[in-house]
C-alpha cells in the first residue's frame, strides 16, 4: 500500500514538472529548443525515479539527511555577474520557468511540485541560505541533489550564476 501510494505521488510530480518545462512566454531565452527542454524532463524524472525502488526508498541516501553543505572550495567561486542587472533580469526569467515550480514564486519552498518532495525545497528567504556564498549556491545548482535536478548539462554556467543574482533577492522578502 505504501509502494502504490508513493507511486501515485510520483506520478502526480512528475505530472507537476511536466507541465512546467511546458513552453512558455519568455521561455527562450532560457530553453534554446526542444532537445534541452526534453533533458531538462528527463534529468528531473530521472533524479526522481531513481529514489524508488522496489525495495522501497530506504535506499536514497539523500533522503535520509537533509543537510546540503557546499564544499568550502565553492566559497572560492566569485560571481561574474555580481551586480548586473541584466544577469538579474535574465536570472528571473530563468527561476520562474525552471524553479519556481518547486520553490515558490516568493521562494519560499512552497512551490505546488515542491509539496510532496523529501527533503522539502530550500526557503530561498532563510538565513540558511541566505549566509551561504555565491559560490556554494553555484555550486548547488550545478551538481544537484535529489530531488532537485543537477543543472550543469542542462542550462549555461552563465544562467546559472544569473539565477545566484536572483535567488538573493529574497533576502528582502
Amino acid at each position: 500500500m505504501i509502494m502504490k501510494k508513493s507511486i501515485l505521488m510520483l506520478k502526480a510530480t512528475a505530472a507537476l514538472f511536466f507541465t512546467a518545462c511546458n513552453q512558455q512566454p519568455g521561455t527562450e531565452a532560457v530553453l534554446e529548443n526542444e532537445t534541452q527542454r526534453q533533458e531538462i524532463m528527463e534529468t528531473i524524472a530521472n533524479d526522481h525515479l531513481y529514489s524508488f525502488t522496489e525495495k522501497g526508498m530506504e535506499h536514497a541516501p539523500v533522503l535520509q539527511n537533509n543537510d546540503w553543505v557546499a564544499p568550502k572550495s565553492a566559497d572560492n567561486l566569485k560571481n561574474p555577474f555580481k551586480g548586473d542587472e541584466t544577469a538579474l533580469k535574465k536570472g528571473k526569467i530563468t527561476y520562474q520557468n525552471m524553479c519556481a515550480i518547486c520553490h515558490g514564486d516568493k521562494g519560499k519552498g512552497d512551490g505546488m511540485a515542491g509539496m510532496s518532495l523529501k527533503p522539502k525545497p530550500s526557503n530561498f528567504t532563510s538565513e540558511k541560505v541566505q549566509s551561504q556564498s555565491d559560490g556554494a549556491l553555484f555550486w548547488k545548482l550545478t551538481t544537484g541533489r535529489a530531488p532537485m535536478a543537477a543543472y550543469k548539462d542542462i542550462i549555461s554556467e552563465e544562467q546559472r550564476w544569473q539565477l545566484v543574482n536572483y535567488i538573493r533577492t529574497f533576502k528582502k522578502q
